[in-house]
């Protein structure tokens, strides 16, 4: 059977599955002032001063009991309360506004409710509004470009130890894997995501989202530009939006991040690397990193090596809830010591292992799979064994998580196991992108 015949074969069944209805982390530690030039530290008490009156903390609270669940920063853009902050932070309050409740704190105490006016899930914003008290003194959002080097001021309120500001440099934009941020040589902590990044001036350049935990002051910031298209966006908003038009609008997005995601990956043939006798497909871009190893031990008398390609971001939709992201995984399995029947007894082994979700879960469906034996048409193609599962995301129609098992048949003293993972795609994008990784396993020449 060829593989484009697998994957037309499972389309009734996929219907089945139909929605019933940041290495990353988020984030920033202060520089030690005793530590700076004294011009440096100048000119941070100088932007700090000037900042002070438009900061303040958000805090996500349930309903019950008023407890603390989320914390992060913000800051005031306009005289008549309009304020940014992150997505992540006010997560929580778009998804279950039934459970939280929030409000913000600014550095002189004062408190006040908010309302959510509009989110940017892709790049990690949120429009709300500060409900009742004015005259907080609003930040200038800058359109300026920004040079190389060029020295930049992050402020919010670190691990909820009170207001503190970092200074660092610009370095540059970053693409991780879609969508630009600023990558920023300064510290950013837990508490400080949605505060603002302020340039010498203190016009606001970007915004604190999230920070490297495998380096020292590798921290990223969201460009100016996608605030302001957001406050234009969301300014006309007279009210909160209900739970399901916050649902449909995160729906949307989703949406057309899978459509770039799968129109990034498929616009050209896939690149592979030697695996043994093999082609292994990968999703190699800009924001995906690829890893191999080969952690083969000699008393197990059989050779392996490992390569895993994996998006270094994903989008935050819940706390549990991550989605649009494919990922990729190969194992290569050889042996000259071992007959076919004890070589085969393992590889089928290894393929079994592998798991895709279960029945009971409050984001996706319980999954649907097909088994069967293709072969590509590509002159090189070899018979893999495939299993192909799907799931459903419940609160999004239309939206869907593919798992590809596959495994080479051809050999019976070496083998490629290939996982892919394309999470919140549709039907059609899911099967382009599994029909692709089908088509490129091929056998080295």
């Amino acid at each position: 059977m060829k593989a484009s015949i697998f994957l037309c074969s499972i389309a009734a069944v996929l219907l089945t599955a139909v929605a019933s209805a940041d290495e990353v982390s988020t984030p920033t530690d202060g520089a030690d002032a005793a530590e700076l030039p004294p011009a440096l530290s100048r000119d941070a008490s100088r932007i700090y001063a000037a900042a002070k009156g438009s900061l303040f903390q958000v805090r996500v609270l349930t309903t019950t009991g008023r407890s603390q669940a989320a914390a992060g920063s913000g800051f005031v853009v306009s005289d008549d309360g309009l304020a940014i902050t992150n997505y992540h932070v006010v997560a929580k309050l778009v998804t279950d506004p039934k459970r939280y409740v929030a409000e913000v704190v600014n550095t002189a105490g004062e408190r006040d409710d908010i309302t959510v006016l509009k989110i940017d899930v892709l790049h990690d914003l949120a429009l709300i509004r500060i409900n009742k008290r004015r005259g907080w003194p609003a930040l200038r959002v800058s359109s300026k470009t920004l040079k190389q080097g060029e020295r930049l001021y992050s402020i919010g309120n670190p691990l909820d130890l009170g207001f503190a500001i970092s200074e660092g440099s610009f370095n540059g934009l970053v693409t991780r894997p879609y969508y630009p941020q600023i990558l920023f040589s300064g510290a950013i902590n837990f508490g400080m995501s949605g505060g603002p990044a302020v340039d010498g001036s203190g016009a606001v350049v970007g915004v604190n989202v999230s920070k490297r935990l495998d380096g020292e002051q590798i921290s990223f910031l969201v460009p100016a530009q996608f605030v302001t298209a957001l406050i234009e966006q969301g300014k006309a908003i007279a009210a909160q939006p209900t739970q399901q038009e916050f649902r449909r609008d995160i729906g949307r997005q989703l949406t057309m991040h899978q459509n770039t995601m799968a129109g990034q990956l498929l616009k050209a043939p896939l690149s592979t690397r030697a695996m043994g006798y093999y082609s292994a497909p990968i999703n190699e871009t800009q924001g995906i990193r690829c890893w191999g190893d080969d952690p083969s031990q000699p008393q197990l008398k059989y050779r392996y090596s490992r390569l895993t390609c994996h998006m270094e971001s994903q989008v935050m939709v819940e706390d549990a809830l991550q989605t649009g992201f494919i990922n990729v995984r190969h194992e290569y399995f050889a042996t000259e010591q071992l007959d076919s029947f004890r070589f085969l007894q393992f590889y089928s082994k290894s393929y079994r292992n592998e798991t895709f979700g279960h029945f009971r879960h409050r984001h996706w469906t319980g999954p649907e799979c097909n088994d069967a034996f293709v072969k590509s048409d590509g002159s090189q193609s070899v018979p893999v064994r495939a299993v192909l599962c799907v799931r459903a995301l419940r609160k999004f129609e239309g939206l869907y998580d593919f798992a590809l098992m596959a495994a080479t048949v051809d050999d019976s003293r070496s083998g490629l196991h290939t996982r892919v993972d394309a999470s919140g795609v549709t039907l059609e994008n899911g099967q382009r992108i599994v029909q692709a990784f089908l088509d490129a396993i091929e056998r080295r020449r």
